[in-house]
């Protein structure tokens, strides 16, 4: 290696520094337990929020200058870059490790070569390093990120070998990283799933091993070393030892390691259930006769069943009557009540008055026997029905109102807002029913193309003559109609004589 750095700076500020660290050239990553240990600092300046131009703190200035003094050292490190290919028979595995720390996390990758003799040679090829996000985060997941990078960057490095083929192996340290990358991505949340499923694009699940933590050699790239003890570091250069040993052995001892404690959650399964289901159920449907016919056989089937328990003979089938509309109607009607009015509903049941908060107030509401809420008043001895006595109260903003409204609509023949709510009070009284009943009007589509605008055809402009001043019948029009047959006396003999009729209408002040 050739290091040619800058002269010392004079004060080390922000820039000075990025600047300083830059001149070392490294593209295969070959140093990077050096210069991890540059961007983990440069990370710390950039945390502590320094300007460019402000000096770094010194606890870091101190350990850049002693760093720095070190890298001439590295001037005597001789790389081999030759790596044992080519010779008949010889074998090429590629091995690459990923490991992190709490810092930054790595990726190397080495091959592993057998030659014809059974010599085994092990050799760095590259490495890729990253300091760790400024945002705190799990160690597992840091160590998926180092196994994410060490993917993308074998899929670098077989891009470049195209007429080379060789088994992949990748091997970490952490068992809860393996058992991720073992199991299929749709098991974990959204973070763990994309870097599990890019990872198998290019090493399988059946690629990954387990190595211990002192024979990782990417725990020196994550964590750094210095630049003097990077010049003999054997497990650096040629990889953990039993990589040197047969291949059955070191699958062998991957394999004895195993751990119960994944750090897997359990999936809960739970049926949710709608407390509020029935009224979902109305709102699918859009009609009100639907609604109610469907309620009428439902209500059929349970008494034919309790009648089927009890040995009774009296089932019914056929068409609907008027009883079972009626108790679909009521059923509907007292369900809907409940939901939105159930704490006026409990207070006239109990007979107690409403209090002043309560929107139902002013229209004195009572219970009557089939347990529905209607308008009281001052009507009881009206010759009139019951139902316009006391209407049924519904609001406004349920779906069995706006079920009603449309069937009036539709009855109607669709009528205008007036007519609508007229035959609408005959029976019910929905809160706020003019708002319902216009929107239900100005929504329907039929009322809509009917009813719609005509397009009338634009006027011309005035003439001249027309606007401006001038003495009466200066200018004017004629208009001359006939023939009329007139008569000037009265009687029988009288004659008809034709006549024409000549009117002379001044352009500017409109004068006949």
């Amino acid at each position: 290696f050739a290091i040619n750095l800058k002269e010392r700076p004079a004060t080390l500020t922000k820039r000075a520094f990025l600047s300083d660290v830059s001149t070392l050239f490294d593209p295969l990553g070959l140093l990077a337990p050096v210069t991890i240990r540059s961007k983990i600092w440069f990370q710390e300046i950039w945390r502590s929020g320094v300007d460019w131009d402000d000096l770094v703190p010194d606890d870091i200035s101190a350990q850049w200058l002693e760093h720095r003094s070190g890298l001439l050292q590295l001037t005597k490190l001789k790389v081999n870059r030759w790596l044992g290919s080519g010779v008949d028979g010889s074998i090429i595995e590629l091995h690459v490790f990923a490991d992190a720390s709490e810092r930054a996390y790595a990726a190397t990758l080495y091959a592993r070569t057998t030659q014809n003799d059974g010599r085994v040679t092990v050799l760095l090829i590259a490495s890729k390093t990253k300091v760790a996000p400024l945002k705190p985060t799990t160690l597992p997941r840091l160590e998926l990120c180092a196994a994410h990078l060490a993917a993308k960057l074998v899929r670098v490095v077989l891009q470049s070998w195209t007429d080379i083929s060789c088994p992949l192996y990748a091997w970490t340290d952490s068992t809860i990283t393996l058992a991720w990358l073992q199991s299929h991505p749709s098991r974990w949340v959204t973070f763990i799933a994309n870097r599990v499923a890019n990872v198998h694009e290019t090493l399988p699940p059946q690629c990954w091993n387990h190595v211990r933590s002192e024979q990782n050699p990417a725990d020196c790239a994550s964590r750094g070393i210095k630049p003097s003890e990077l010049l003999n570091h054997p497990l650096w250069w040629t990889g953990p030892t039993f990589l040197k040993n047969t291949c059955c052995f070191w699958r062998q001892s991957s394999e004895k390691i195993h751990t119960t404690e994944l750090g897997v959650k359990s999936k809960v399964r739970a049926h949710v259930v709608n407390s509020n289901e029935h009224w979902s159920v109305i709102a699918k449907y859009s009609s009100y006769s639907k609604l109610r016919r469907i309620v009428v056989y439902c209500l059929r089937f349970i008494r034919n069943i309790q009648a089927s328990l009890h040995n009774r003979v009296e089932k019914l089938f056929g068409m609907p009557n008027c009883q079972e509309i009626a108790d679909a109607e009521n059923r509907l009607i007292k369900y809907t009540q409940l939901f939105y009015f159930s704490n006026e509903v409990s207070i006239c049941s109990a007979k107690r008055p409403l209090p002043l908060r309560s929107c139902l107030v002013r229209l004195q509401p009572f219970i009557d026997e089939c347990g529905i809420l209607r308008v009281g008043g001052r009507l009881k001895h009206a010759a009139i029905a019951s139902d316009m006595k006391h209407p049924i109260i519904l609001p406004k903003n349920c779906a069995l109102a706006k079920l009603i409204v449309h069937e009036i609509h539709r009855l109607t023949l669709h009528a205008g807002p007036r007519i609508m709510q007229a035959v609408l009070q005959r029976r019910y009284w929905v809160v706020g029913a003019r708002n319902l009943i216009r929107n239900v009007y100005h929504n329907c589509v039929k009322c809509t193309r009917l009813n719609r605008n005509i397009a009338n055809q634009p006027m011309g402009d005035l003439p001249v003559t027309r606007i401006t001043y001038a003495r009466c019948f200066i200018r004017s029009t004629v208009d001359f109609a006939g023939p009329y047959m007139f008569k000037f006396t009265h009687g029988r003999g009288a004659k008809s004589t034709k006549g024409y009729i000549c009117s002379f209408i001044c352009m500017c002040t409109g004068a006949m």
